[in-house]
């Protein structure tokens, strides 16, 4: 028995749609930044953070882009180990770590193209407010309708391994 109108379902698959487009236009930018410039999305992010602050402590940086501390201490081992930012002590506070863009580090943040999240901003400025406050109230509802409101706060359009979940959340029956 059919519960939807034809309409509807066609509002549904167009949806789905989209949501495909968005998440593979995610995994193909990516991929295309770190093929043509050497660095992913939150390393680029960082770079350009550390290009316009000369040093940064690992706190500062995490709230500059918006990720988690976490998340930002594997972006800087991989920065750091590409040569393109550095850590250094303190010299007053040995407990504190600041982090700085090296030369090359700087370079590839000019010569890189803006972020996807960035550009994305962009694009969202052009729709209408009431527009985007029902897209908002519907993607919202859909992370709730799907248990996706835990799984990352960072709102940096990115792509790669996903975590596996925590122990508690694996047990937990799906719904």
């Amino acid at each position: 028995m059919r519960t939807t109108s034809p309409r509807r379902d066609e509002q549904e698959e167009a949806l789905l749609l989209a949501l495909r487009r968005l998440l593979r236009r995610v995994e193909l930018s990516s991929a295309e930044l770190e093929a043509a410039h050497g660095v992913t999305q939150p390393q680029l992010l960082c770079l350009r953070a550390l290009s316009v602050n000369p040093s940064m402590t690992l706190g500062e940086l995490s709230h500059e882009v918006r990720l988690s501390p976490s998340t930002l201490v594997g972006v800087v081992d991989r920065l750091e180990a590409k040569g393109l930012a550095e850590r250094t002590r303190d010299r007053d506070d040995r407990r504190r770590i600041h982090i700085t863009a090296t030369a090359a580090g700087k370079a590839k943040a000019t010569k890189a193209p803006e972020p996807l999240h960035l550009r994305t901003k962009t694009a969202l400025a052009s729709i209408p407010p009431t527009a985007l406050a029902t897209t908002v109230r519907v993607l919202e509802r859909l992370v709730l309708t799907l248990d996706a409101a835990g799984d990352s706060d960072d709102p940096v359009l990115t792509s790669g391994a996903i975590p596996k979940p925590a122990a508690d959340e694996a047990t937990r029956p799906p719904r």
